[in-house]
């Protein structure tokens, strides 16, 4: 039973659109957004005011009830919603509360056995948080986690998830990379490696708001054809 549920209709949850945009929120809160702990405060961050502004209409065109704020702090835009229903629905599945560094969580399994257009929603957005934009010319899209060492096997199960994910759009990953860091956890990374694997991504999955990785993607692989 949620009260957001109740709020806008079981019916409209359960749109394809919509359905797809909690996946969207939900890959958003696994990486850079953040549910405080209290559940009274959503937020989203964003290093360009452009893709900010566009989440924050896209949210209001599927849940046109809520407030959003949009402010610039701490170097980068900072889209924030306060309602404690909406903050219970996505923990309830599956979004942990606080620091996710000490919390283990998975991709959910409507998601990772989700239908494509689920798939590729979650996987752009979650790339558009956590994933590199090509350096230097450089083909290759990094993406990185980081846990506490007890936590480290959740960690490396959640990137295969990712991996297994990707796998289902053609796209090839190298192995996961596990790193101790100073006085911190420890990171998982993986690469999106080669001209083959990258102009896949780009074509089925891309970066989602997150402009300035897109271009450098974009440029890369228009260069690639000219």
């Amino acid at each position: 039973k949620s009260a957001f549920i109740d709020k806008y209709r079981i019916n409209h949850i359960l749109n394809e659109k919509v359905t797809n945009f909690v996946a969207v929120n939900l890959g958003f809160l696994m990486c850079d957004g953040h549910i405080k702990k209290d559940l009274g405060q959503i937020h989203y961050f964003f290093n360009q005011r452009n893709d900010a502004e566009l989440f924050k209409n896209d949210f209001l065109s599927i849940f046109d009830k809520e407030r959003l704020s949009l402010k610039y702090r701490a170097y980068c835009f900072q889209v924030g919603i306060c309602n404690k229903n909406l903050a219970n629905l996505f923990n309830s599945l599956g979004v942990p509360v606080g620091n996710k560094v000490y919390q283990p969580f998975l991709i959910p399994n409507w998601i990772y056995n989700g239908n494509l257009n689920i798939k590729k929603d979650f996987l752009s957005t979650i790339y558009g948080n956590e994933g590199s934009k090509p350096q230097d010319n450089r083909w290759r899209i990094q993406f990185v986690l980081s846990k506490t060492k007890e936590y480290v096997p959740n960690l490396l199960e959640f990137l295969n998830q990712i991996r297994a994910m990707l796998s289902h759009f053609g796209i090839k990953t190298t192995h996961i990379q596990l790193r101790k860091q100073k006085r911190r956890a420890f990171s998982g990374r993986f690469y999106i490696k080669g001209k083959e694997d990258l102009t896949k991504f780009y074509k089925q999955i891309g970066f989602l708001y997150a402009s300035e990785k897109q271009e450098v993607l974009e440029s890369l692989i228009l260069k690639r054809n000219i």
